[in-house]
């Protein structure tokens, strides 16, 4: 009872933290941080680190190093991060915030009809007043919480494919992106890594994200993810994001099926060829498909459950969404140290089409499997993972 009354005001003060810490940084240094002028085009290149830019002294609009930028990016050397030590500990304070949400938020609303009939009515008052705080308090987007996943930079050596000195062009800008990023993991810190990076380096295409429904009614997690810019993954919010908001989507589709093949050591991911929601939202409006891998996204955590168990089969039937007993770093919701590298695929463009056939759903289906796959075999050896074979388990 007493994390769940701790939790909101930790996740708020984390966040807080961040931004005096950047501002504090700021202050220290006679050049400040340009404001980014364009957006990184969809080029790929070699396996480079992210560089974590609110913080740093001299930073371009890259977000590398100054004097870094356009075709001498390329060639320059790739430094390790090095973080002050206060930032490695808030890097280490906003992980576990972010993962015990998913472990607390649940306890929470679990706790407070369980105390009650105990008899622990106090208990359960502190524990129902938290609750109640979280939906009081705003669910909204709130930017600087972007800049977190800056802070796991070092820890998971993180490193991107986009290539610099190639910047959109106001066509491409023009057109939608589902930016659907594979595998979904047990908890998903790869999307704060992605939050952080796309509002970094390709900050024109920041939009929206996409969870499980259930997570809007879970104390303290629907606030995270919705100073994320993270909503409901229903047809129709998803629609209305691209359509009338004009927005570009980022989603992990593997979904609730994906959490149960993960773990360390194995790099499956899933893809749904009977029901092909995603693939006839692309058409129906227009975006172009991005398809993504998160090498490592798999070795940050460990479970309990299984493909196939009972938590399974109890998330995807009754909660919609994953439940399962999950562990990292010293037996603790603190991640493994692995090394995370995220790449994009070129963009797959898709015709709009109210209807599309059942052939024309079938070829982008095929289409963006082989894209996954060439993706994984072109990068897998630099990312650190040569020994591994991508499993698609077609669902």
């Amino acid at each position: 009872p007493a994390r769940c009354a701790a939790a909101p005001a930790a996740a708020a003060a984390a966040t807080i933290i961040v931004a005096m810490m950047a501002g504090r940084e700021k202050k220290s240094v006679a050049t400040p941080e340009p404001k980014p002028a364009a957006t990184a085009a969809f080029k790929r290149g070699p396996l480079r680190r992210g560089q974590p830019s609110f913080w740093l002294p001299a930073t371009d609009r890259w977000g590398q190093p100054a004097g870094t930028s356009g075709k001498d990016a390329d060639a320059a050397v790739d430094p390790p991060v090095v973080m002050p030590l206060r930032l490695r500990v808030l890097a280490y304070v906003t992980m576990l915030v972010f993962n015990l949400a998913f472990i607390v938020g649940p306890l929470a609303g679990a706790a407070v009809p369980l105390l009650a009939l105990l008899g622990y009515g106090k208990w359960a008052a502190v524990c129902g007043g938290a609750v109640v705080l979280s939906f009081l308090m705003p669910a909204t987007e709130w930017k600087i919480t972007r800049k977190v996943g800056q802070l796991w930079y070092q820890y998971f050596d993180f490193r991107h494919n986009v290539a610099f000195g190639a910047e959109m062009g106001q066509e491409e800008l023009d057109s939608k992106y589902i930016i659907a990023m594979h595998p979904h993991g047990i908890i998903p810190m790869q999307a704060v890594l992605w939050t952080s990076f796309c509002d970094q380096y390709m900050h024109d295409l920041y939009g929206f994200g996409a969870a499980a429904s259930i997570t809007q009614y879970i104390p303290f997690l629907r606030n995270i993810l919705g100073w994320l810019s993270a909503g409901p993954a229903d047809f129709k919010t998803i629609l209305h994001g691209l359509t009338k908001r004009d927005k570009n989507l980022f989603i992990l589709p593997g979904g609730v099926a994906e959490i149960f093949v993960a773990a360390p050591g194995s790099d499956q991911i899933t893809l749904r060829v009977k029901k092909k929601g995603l693939l006839a939202l692309a058409f129906k409006t227009g975006s172009h498909l991005v398809p993504t891998f998160v090498f490592g996204g798999n070795d940050l955590l460990s479970q309990l459950a299984t493909a196939g168990g009972v938590l399974e089969m109890v998330s995807r039937k009754v909660f919609r969404g994953g439940l399962t007993l999950f562990w990292g770093r010293w037996g603790t919701p603190m991640p493994y140290q692995c090394k995370i590298s995220m790449v994009l695929a070129d963009p797959i463009p898709v015709e709009k089409k109210e209807n599309p056939t059942a052939e024309e759903l079938d070829a982008l289906s095929v289409a963006y499997a082989e894209a996954l796959n060439g993706l994984y075999e072109q990068y897998k050896h630099d990312a650190g993972y040569g020994d591994r074979t991508l499993k698609i388990i077609y669902i």
